[in-house]
């Protein structure tokens, strides 16, 4: 089975980075918002050809039953969960 490179890191600073934590501040405002290192393939390393800034960010509460359920057969989160989610992505489209 064959592996990917990493993809580039984004900047945690500048206007897109700027966008992006205030549209979370606004959705979470408990949530400390920093970079990270995400251990996973995700379709964004797809958009890394067109842009420099591409952010790994679903804007979903998770425990760990939750987190669990990812991709299985019953993959689900709580209402309240995906409302919050609905109003960052609002938020952000906003913004853009």
């Amino acid at each position: 089975m064959a592996g990917n490179d990493p993809s580039p890191v984004s900047a945690h600073t500048g206007e897109q980075w700027e966008l992006l934590a205030g549209c979370i501040a606004r959705a979470f405002p408990e949530a400390l918002v920093t970079p990270y290192i995400l251990m996973g393939g995700t379709d964004s390393r797809r958009f890394t050809g067109i842009c420099d800034a591409v952010y790994r960010f679903a804007p979903f509460s998770m425990d760990a039953a939750a987190r669990g359920s990812i991709h299985a057969v019953d993959e689900k989160i709580t209402l309240e969960t995906l409302e919050r989610g609905v109003g960052f992505y609002e938020t952000l489209i906003r913004e853009l």
